[in-house]
């Protein structure tokens, strides 16, 4: 397995300012490597800094960590999460979730991200990375978040998994989004649609084998498997994204000619038997119906009570 990659948590530790014994703390440098040990003994506590009003960035135990009470949210979809959990396991944990301290020190309840929470578990982490919230203005937060996309050279999935972050966690809108990054609504929308790819499309955009432009040619077909075969294609025959859009149309074009000349021969037949429900719907005196199935099919003759089904009867079956 390659070793996961950072998100979102690279550098912002140059957003969210440190306190002056946490300067020299590794633990505030983000390296999701592939050992997720806390060194304890380099955590400083919280309470060494109470007068601070900023938000900490670390690495925080995840059984340290305990869901918030407040959240409505209390069943959370198993496909989802195992979806997310092999995410996780394949790039790290893109984004950070938001906790805040609690009694006993040390432990911390979630503000935002338990998802993510769940699925780290899931995967087997030990710890992940979290920013614990000081300030009480959430609004702040967003924009220290929507100032670090900035910063960050992020790839296209990495932004994409900050995006939704940001709508998820702080309910923050696609309209309110781009205007907090001067970028247009359709600009956020085509981003996230790139979270609806194969984990392996994905890989490939983070790694940078294939485009975000590539990604958005494969959303082109609804197909999974497709998508899945096209993917390997325009790696091993190093398709541009002008060609990969081509291999998708072509292929949605003789798709809807497979259901055009379908429906044309269901048409035929359904004409055809109209008048075979006619003659026999007027000679049993009842509605009569022709179900065609291909070779195969039925027919159906209705009767209102049993006198009607003798009647019927007699008439295919004269004494």
């Amino acid at each position: 397995m390659s070793r996961p990659l950072g998100g979102l948590g690279r550098g912002l530790e140059a957003l969210i300012p440190k306190t002056e014994e946490e300067n020299d703390n590794p633990l505030l440098v983000v390296n999701m490597g592939d050992e997720n040990e806390l060194d304890n003994e380099k955590v400083s506590s919280l309470d060494s800094d109470k007068s601070s009003n900023v938000d900490v960035y670390r690495e925080i135990e995840l059984l340290k960590i305990q869901a918030n009470s407040q959240q409505p949210r209390k069943h959370f979809d198993i496909e989802g999460l195992e979806v997310l959990r092999a995410s996780i396991l394949e790039f790290g944990v893109l984004q950070p979730v938001v906790v805040r301290a609690i009694e006993p020190a040390g432990y911390f309840e979630l503000v935002a991200g338990e998802r993510r929470w769940r699925a780290a578990q899931l995967a087997g982490l030990l710890t992940i990375p979290a920013i614990v919230k000081v300030a009480d203005d959430e609004r702040t937060l967003v924009q220290a978040l929507v100032e670090n996309i900035h910063r960050q050279d992020l790839n296209a999935i990495e932004e994409a998994s900050a995006f939704k972050q940001l709508l998820e966690d702080f309910g923050v809108t696609h309209n309110e989004l781009g205007e907090m990054l001067s970028k247009g609504r359709a600009t956020i929308t085509n981003s996230l649609r790139l979270l609806q790819l194969p984990l392996e499309s994905q890989k490939l955009i983070v790694s940078g084998e294939l485009s975000a432009g590539h990604g958005r040619a494969l959303l082109g077909t609804d197909d999974l498997v497709v998508r899945k075969n096209l993917t390997r294609q325009a790696i091993k025959k190093e398709w541009s994204v002008r060609q990969l859009e081509n291999e998708v149309k072509k292929l949605a074009k003789s798709a809807d000619k497979i259901v055009d000349n379908f429906k044309q021969r269901t048409a035929v037949k359904d004409a055809s038997f109209l008048e075979v429900e006619r003659t026999l719907s007027e000679h049993f005196s009842t509605t009569v119906s022709v179900h065609n199935a291909g070779k195969k099919g039925k027919l159906e003759i209705n009767f209102a009570t049993l006198s009607d089904l003798e009647r019927i009867y007699d008439i295919i079956l004269p004494k």
